[in-house]
């Protein structure tokens, strides 16, 4: 799967437990912008031909309005960031005179990959509905960066575990706090040319877990790339194609074959309805889902060295393989024309960002 160089290290909410606060109002989605929708057709292939499988593709379509005008809906935002960037370091090393993850880092000349994750996920919901996960030993540098979203949560992790438990913990302090919720989990250290775009297929996804509890939104390829995960989706019902099979970072003649074929990149963009995910997560990782369990309320004095203990006992997992491929019942929504990239290596960081990089190289 094309995923975050997630890699999970401890636990400091920047907010009092749930139980001492005043619950907000539910939130829909009256902020993000109309726009005229176009109904999916069926994809083909690069040589024109129809596949005869339905792709949901999301367009700059008003589903943000539908989703307010259909169903009430609880949307938290979980935004990875405790990867240690270890597959963009020669860059970070050269740009700061360290290796700082990618995710902290001013690639563009304006702010970092982890606060536009931030300011392009904030039209689905609200700052204190927005929880970030990071490394213990970069707190204070995320809190400082997100200090300007007051309400935003900061769930710092005390070791590396992999991907899995860099999802359940933020997801675990979620439900403790809405066990309704709907959630959106993406990675804070990928790049979109177009945030609209992105915004638009997550609410797709969206309106899509209302009915089918987990979806992935996939990114319409652009080569037959090698590195990244890819999704094989079948016919489109409700507004989303199930997803058939996951294949990750296949050789160079099956990656034509998907490219031809009409599978998508897994962005590692992930909607489902909270309790839903934990229950999947629970039922592949129990061991993992226990020890997070010894740890509520997340985030207080009295829990932090608790999940310390319980981290050094848990083995490394990671989500897509361990979680999301052992899995069934999950859909895909189409991203097209969005840019996206995760900038997975310099080459494809300078691909993806262009000259502002250039520029920040040769300074």
């Amino acid at each position: 799967m094309a995923r975050p160089d997630e890699s999970v290290a401890g636990v400091v909410a920047t907010h009092p437990p749930a139980a001492s606060r005043v619950p907000s109002p539910t939130l829909g989605f009256s902020r993000a912008a109309p726009a005229e929708r176009v109904p999916a057709g069926y994809p083909r292939d690069r040589a024109g031909h129809n596949l005869g499988s339905r792709v949901a593709t999301a367009h700059p379509a008003h589903v943000g309005t539908e989703v307010a005008e259909s169903t009430s809906v609880d949307v938290w935002t979980i935004v990875l960031a405790a990867g240690r960037g270890r597959r963009l370091a020669s860059l970070t090393q050269r740009l700061y005179g360290f290796a700082l993850p990618k995710q902290f880092a001013v690639l563009d000349g304006s702010s970092s990959l982890l606060e536009r994750t931030v300011e392009r996920l904030l039209p689905l919901t609200s700052p204190e509905r927005t929880v970030v996960v990071v490394p213990s030993a970069h707190e204070s540098r995320a809190r400082a960066m997100l200090s300007r979203w007051s309400g935003v949560h900061v769930v710092a992790q005390p070791l590396d575990r992999g991907t899995a438990p860099g999802v359940m913990l933020p997801l675990a302090y979620v439900l403790e706090r809405s066990p309704a919720a709907s959630v959106c989990v993406s990675p804070s250290d990928h790049h979109f040319r177009d945030d609209g775009a992105a915004r638009r297929s997550i609410e797709a996804a969206l309106v899509a877990a209302e009915t089918r509890s987990m979806v992935l939104v996939g990114a319409r390829p652009t080569r037959p790339e090698t590195e990244y995960g890819w999704i094989v989706p079948g016919r489109t019902c409700g507004g989303c194609a199930p997803v058939l099979h996951f294949v990750e970072k296949p050789d160079a003649d099956s990656a034509g074959r998907l490219f031809e074929q009409g599978a998508l990149w897994n962005t590692f963009l992930v909607v489902a309805r909270a309790r839903s995910l934990w229950d999947r997560c629970r039922r592949h990782l129990p061991v993992h889902a226990s020890a997070i369990d010894a740890c509520h309320p997340i985030g207080t004095d009295r829990t932090r060295s608790t999940l310390r203990n319980e981290y050094a006992r848990l083995p490394t997992r990671d989500f897509s393989r361990d979680v999301l491929q052992r899995d069934r019942d999950i859909g895909v929504v189409e991203l097209a024309g969005s840019g996206w990239s995760d900038l997975g290596t310099p080459e494809r960081a300078l691909d993806a960002l262009g000259p502002l990089l250039a520029g920040q190289r040769a300074g």
